[in-house]
């Protein structure tokens, strides 16, 4: 087992691609049936949203899985 090497940039990176899914689903009906240009403005910003989260999320798993494992951890601190 390892330990999440932070647990705020994994909740930042739940946090962005949750609101850029949002962002995307809410603006999706006003941009394209009704033509709204504040959802046209909003549309781009969805998936910048989306891939830095995944971004974020990659880079906490890779700093994650480069440190030791807790019991190895524990063992060489003693």
């Amino acid at each position: 087992m390892r330990l999440l090497f932070s647990p705020r940039v994994m909740f930042c990176a739940l946090a962005l691609l949750n609101l850029g899914c949002f962002l995307r689903v809410a603006s999706e009906i006003p941009a394209y049936e009704w033509n709204q240009l504040f959802a046209w403005h909003l549309l781009p910003v969805s998936p910048l949203a989306e891939l830095t989260a995944v971004a974020l999320f990659v880079f906490n798993l890779l700093a994650t899985f480069t440190r030791l494992p807790a019991h190895l951890k524990l063992r060489s601190a003693a």
